[in-house]
């Protein structure tokens, strides 16, 4: 029995893809690749080192935005729409296409707005667009997986992200708060809106902890 991909989460430093890898050849299991995801400040700071890992099982590098946005203390997050998520997989693709990394490859984050077509194809214009070599984007419905076929192969959109306005914080963290508290089942994703945008459980804690910091101001 082979495992096709194992994710490794948080992936921090290269400590722990160098303990893993030992761990997989020390019990003899067939791993064909690993795909260290960056979720925090700390592993995208070691982003360098990371990629320089003396095993030929590491392939891929994925992002995860929710988490990452959590750990860096950054309320409203930044998704798809702002110009500092592209600025973010800017500077990851360029540490995973330097020499010592050429041989891997890039999953980018979930887009969470799910009917929101124009965006996401817009995000795929712009991954296209950044990357030099192909990859790889994780799909949250059949939809989303059908627009990644359709813009492939019908070529090049023009990329243009536009910034989300949010004019009052407060009241946006409330209405995730209350809409989050709504629908959830427990640490699950939940859907708002008309254009079904997932709230994430790491941006409701995101708001709880904003609105929290905003009543001690007061």
């Amino acid at each position: 029995t082979m495992i096709s991909s194992l994710f490794l989460t948080k992936a921090d430093s290269i400590t722990e893809l160098t303990e893993l890898n030992r761990i997989l050849d020390e019990k003899k299991i067939n791993c064909d690749e690993i795909v260290a995801v960056i979720e925090t400040k700390k592993g995208f700071d070691k982003l360098t080192e990371i990629v320089s890992v003396e095993t030929k099982r590491l392939k891929k590098i994925a992002f995860g935005h929710c988490d990452f946005n959590l750990d860096n203390g950054i309320f409203p997050f930044h998704h798809q729409n702002s110009a500092e998520y592209w600025e973010w997989i800017d500077r990851i693709l360029k540490v995973i296409g330097g020499k010592r990394a050429a041989r891997l490859g890039f999953i980018n984050s979930p887009y969470l707005e799910l009917d929101d077509n124009e965006g996401f194809l817009n995000m795929l214009s712009g991954m296209r667009e950044l990357c030099k070599e192909k990859f790889f984007q994780i799909t949250l419905t059949h939809n989303q997986t059908r627009l990644c076929m359709e813009q492939f192969s019908n070529g090049k959109l023009k990329f243009e992200f536009k910034n989300e306005n949010i004019l009052d914080i407060k009241e946006y963290a409330l209405k995730i708060t209350k809409d989050f508290n709504d629908h959830s089942l427990r640490n699950s994703f939940v859907l708002s809106g008309e254009k079904r945008k997932l709230i994430s459980p790491h941006e409701f804690k995101a708001s709880e902890n904003y609105l929290r910091s905003s009543d001690e101001g007061n």
